[in-house]
């Protein structure tokens, strides 16, 4: 498939069919909407199916997957109740049940510098990557090495400066792989009234939604999206100063 084609393809496409993962404060009762299944709990605890987002977060990011890809369905899997805080293993737990939802892709809009993390959740990342599954993660909007974005099988994001939904930087070698937009796009609330919000959360959830409709165009692993996004993207602008190298632990083919 040559660039134009691609590009072509993914401005047509909706994603539908692809299901994407939503992992953070559940989704809200106030808002029904076909497109999105029940809240999960990690390890299907008992609270899974009910409604409910305290925070608003997790409902943000899958109203911005949904706006960019707006025939994906959306699984909330709830990781965060009351405050935007969690532990590492309801983490590991949340993304480990993401896995099995039939998502074909894991939208983390969270990160974390805590040293325990980087195993754990390099782990589960690239159990999720084993499957198929392309896991998508926000860089940390104060900067630094934080995970999971710093992993090798994720797919990483931060914010950008675009103004379009379908516009976005590819870098293969980088350790933020990507940029998206993030604010100046109005996203329309639960109450159908339009909001902002800017951050690498909403980044992430954009990127998610390019991906639902890429893999719609052309279904595979995250090998496959990185080459459809490096197809897709919009052209690099100057480079910056280098952020380092990403994590990688893989020796022969196993995690370490």
């Amino acid at each position: 498939m040559t660039g134009a084609e691609a590009r072509r393809r993914l401005k047509e496409a909706t994603g539908r069919g692809v299901r994407v993962a939503v992992v953070d404060s559940g989704w809200s009762a106030s808002s029904e909407d076909p497109r999105v299944m029940p809240v999960v709990e990690p390890g299907g605890a008992d609270e899974a199916g009910l409604p409910g987002d305290a925070v608003g977060h997790g409902t943000w990011c899958a109203l911005r997957v949904l706006q960019v890809a707006p025939e994906a369905e959306i699984v909330p899997v709830r990781v965060f109740r009351d405050r935007l805080e969690t532990s590492v293993p309801l983490l590991y737990e949340a993304i480990q049940t993401a896995r099995t939802t039939g998502a074909r892709v894991i939208n983390l809009s969270l990160a974390t510098h805590r040293a325990d993390a980087i195993h754990p959740l390099y782990e589960v990342c690239e159990r999720a990557r084993r499957d198929g599954v392309v896991v998508v993660a926000a860089a940390h909007n104060r900067g630094g090495r934080a995970v999971p974005a710093y992993l090798e099988p994720v797919l990483s994001v931060g914010h950008g400066p675009h103004t379009e939904l379908l516009e976005f930087t590819y870098e293969a070698d980088a350790a933020i792989e990507c940029t998206a937009a993030s604010g100046g796009v109005p996203c329309p609330g639960v109450d159908g009234r339009p909001i902002r919000r800017g951050g690498s959360s909403t980044a992430a959830a954009t990127l998610s939604g390019i991906v639902a409709r890429l893999l719609e165009v052309a279904p595979g692993d995250l090998d496959h999206v990185r080459h459809l996004l490096s197809l897709t993207a919009t052209p690099l602008r100057p480079a910056g100063p280098s952020l380092g190298s990403r994590v990688e632990m893989r020796k022969g083919g196993k995690v370490t």
